[in-house]
């Protein structure tokens, strides 16, 4: 063997690892940018006396697009809160809800309100229709597909509204 083919089979040998080594680094670094845009969801409830709503809110890095979205009622599910709640008497209105947000996108560190109904505490009425909303929305289950920018599917499990119906 000459020196010449040694030689030529270590520069074979180097480029051959360095590219391996330049693939591994690829992978890893794919990862890495899919978990620095990672979304993570929260379903925030506040349970007022002078106000009631049900917020999603993205608490990761990434934005949060909503695939599919169900409020539930024992089985039944709709696509919205709203559809799930008593009619307002005339003159009375929902302060804030959401329809119709399959994907709508939340920015990171922001939210949406779901569903909000806000009241004037000298008002009996109101009062009383603000604990018809409290037992409607302890009656409802909340769950949703959602999906990072690289379209990558995640489920939120479903989560009970449950707070509301320990308030009197």
């Amino acid at each position: 063997m000459d020196g010449n083919f040694i030689v030529s089979v270590c520069a074979i040998i180097i480029a051959l690892a360095s590219l391996v080594v330049t693939i591994w680094q690829g992978i890893i670094n794919r990862k890495h940018n899919i978990l620095s845009v990672k979304p993570i969801p929260d379903i925030l409830t506040s349970n007022f006396e002078n106000k009631i709503a049900v917020t999603l809110e993205n608490n990761g890095i990434g934005p949060l697009i909503i695939k599919d979205f169900r409020a539930y009622v024992g089985n039944k599910y709709r696509s919205c809160i709203i559809d799930w709640m008593p009619s307002l008497p005339e003159g009375i209105y929902w302060s804030n809800w959401l329809r119709n947000f399959e994907n709508c996108a939340i920015k990171p560190s922001e939210s949406k309100t779901l569903i909000e109904f806000k009241l004037d505490l000298e008002n009996e009425n109101q009062r009383k229709i603000r604990d018809t909303i409290r037992e409607a929305l302890a009656k409802v289950s909340i769950e949703f597909e959602y999906a990072d920018i690289y379209e990558n599917k995640m489920n939120f499990p479903l989560h009970i509204l449950s707070t509301f119906s320990s308030s009197k």
